[in-house]
């Protein structure tokens, strides 16, 4: 067991490193350096916050120890051995293992970045809860008995005689990886999704996996691939065990998807074209419309039942296939809107909400929003729905009936709504305010004397709050026409929770304008 006492540093709660009387952060750090050079047997050390870069290290023997917190970058490992050591949120960054032994291991919250592996053995250790991505690499190197709990392989290159050796893989996710010529032996795979990656020429010799129950593996290729006493579904043999060209193999993907023979993983189809544009594959003018219309048909029958988080997904996914394949002047087509027999005006509400850019987060969390809003806002037969949004833009427009997109301008920010009808004496109305507006502007920027300045300034001010009053003029006359009282809407259990929602949409996506727009039609 590893002795602990707290460091010696005033107010300082830290536990000492083993070999002297300071933590991490207070250790001289050359006193730690001369401690790790001048031995090469380490024996139930503590060691923790600490960050050591640029060193090398051979025939290191670290038996019994515990690493806690610490950022290893640029170090080189060489005919090092780890044995019973319990490591927990260690980084390895641009490390280089060079004939190493793990044995025993265990190791948490581990993350390892563009660290290689060569000629080294992992006996009976476990890898929970790590990460292993941006180019890590193994070569020649061996798993044997060893867990992989929770982990994720993002990148990761195993190539030339890597073997896992009954290793045990739970709820781990390999994926963008190339494990070529890979041998695995008496392995489990529970629960594990293997993504994107190429297996090819590799030999799985009793495996054993739940990927009928699971799901089968997603655009992975097994080229020239043996399996023996390991039994894959039929679906995954279908799907993956495609012989041919590595294009014919992506081509065969897009065309299954476009087809509706496999389920829509839209995702797919975007890592699909990323590996043709990759392989230098050409597309022609039929290939691109191909691309377009699975989007196209899918965004529609999202929008059909206002699904947002799928229609959020659909543009994430459509904005990120590499350009050559998008239709120029394409835009995704917009929601139907449902007209009921006494809805004489069409509406829609244009919204410009400040952010950095589109990610799969703030999409979801965005439509998540608007999903709980929809479920408070008055009743209506053409509920919001949500349109043309472009990766990267900022800008969103929102469909559905005059009820419900008035409530929501109000909502948001009534200061920002410009009210825009047409076909309408208001419209005018509203063309000379806007006017006088501009007019009472420029002659105070003419003004030189400081008093009169300060005059006009209020007398702008003024003017605002005399437009702002005529633009609640404006929705107060809009709201008798279509026979709804915000306010007393505003103090319904359903008012005061559309008000708590927008109040925190509001937050996360700050409103720069709103244009409520209104048509008027015919009988």
């Amino acid at each position: 067991m590893i002795a602990k006492k707290k460091c010696s540093q005033k107010n300082c709660n830290n536990l000492s490193i083993s070999f002297s009387n300071k933590c991490g952060e207070h250790i001289n750090k050359k006193e730690l350096l001369n401690k790790l050079n001048s031995k090469h047997k380490f024996n139930k050390i503590l060691l923790s916050l600490v960050d050591l870069k640029g060193l090398q290290l051979a025939k290191k023997t670290f038996t019994g120890c515990e690493f806690q917190e610490i950022e290893f970058e640029e170090i080189v490992f060489e005919s090092c051995s780890f044995i019973d050591i319990y490591s927990s949120n260690v980084n390895f960054r641009n490390c280089s293992f060079i004939k190493c032994i793990f044995k025993n291991c265990d190791l948490h919250n581990n993350e390892f970045e563009n660290s290689s592996f060569s000629e080294s053995m992992f006996v009976s250790t476990s890898f929970m809860e790590c990460s292993l991505y941006e180019q890590t690499s193994f070569l020649k190197s061996d798993f044997t008995d060893g867990i992989f709990m929770g982990t994720h392989f993002h990148e990761v290159q195993a190539n030339t005689e890597v073997k896992f050796n009954g290793t045990k893989f739970y709820q781990s996710v390999i994926d963008s990886c190339g494990f070529k010529n890979v041998v695995w032996t008496d392995c489990t795979l529970n629960g594990t999704s293997l993504h994107d990656t190429d297996f090819s020429e590799s030999k799985w010799i009793n495996i054993y996996h739940d990927f009928a129950i699971f799901g089968s593996p997603k655009l992975c290729i097994f080229l020239n691939s043996s399996f023996e006493g390991t039994e894959f579904t039929p679906f995954m043999k279908k799907w993956n065990l495609f012989k041919g060209k590595k294009e014919n193999f992506y081509l065969k993907v897009v065309d299954m998807i476009a087809e509706n023979k496999h389920p829509n993983f839209l995702s797919e189809l975007t890592k699909a074209l990323e590996r043709l544009k990759e392989l230098g594959f050409v597309i022609n003018i039929y290939f691109a419309n191909k691309i377009i219309n699975i989007f196209r048909r899918q965004f529609e029958i999202a929008a059909q039942v206002a699904d947002y988080r799928t229609i959020g997904r659909i543009i994430t996914e459509y904005g990120c296939i590499p350009n050559e394949y998008k239709i120029s002047g394409f835009a995704l087509p917009a929601p139907q809107k449902v007209k009921t027999v006494a809805q004489y005006f069409e509406t829609c509400l244009y919204v410009q909400l400040e952010f950095n850019e589109w990610t799969v987060k703030n999409i979801h969390k965005l439509y998540a929003y608007l999903n709980e809003l929809s479920g408070v806002l008055p009743e209506s037969n053409a509920p919001i729905v949500v349109s043309d949004i472009l990766q990267g833009s900022m800008f969103q427009t929102f469909w559905g009936d005059f009820k419900q997109l008035f409530v929501t301008g109000r909502l948001l920010d009534i200061e920002k709504m410009e009210v825009e009808v047409e076909n309408s004496l208001l419209d005018i109305e509203l063309k000379k305010m806007e006017l006088t507006k501009n007019q009472e502007k420029l002659k105070s920027e003419e003004v030189k004397n400081e008093i009169n300045i300060k005059k006009s300034s209020l007398e702008i001010e003024d003017l605002e709050l005399s437009i702002l009053q005529k633009k609640l003029d404006i929705l107060s006359t809009l709201q008798q026409k279509f026979d709804f009282n915000f306010s007393e809407y505003s103090k319904t259990m359903n008012g005061v929770r559309a008000i708590n929602i927008v109040a925190d949409l509001k937050n996360d996506f700050p409103v720069m304008s709103l244009k409520l727009k209104i048509l008027e039609q015919k009988k």
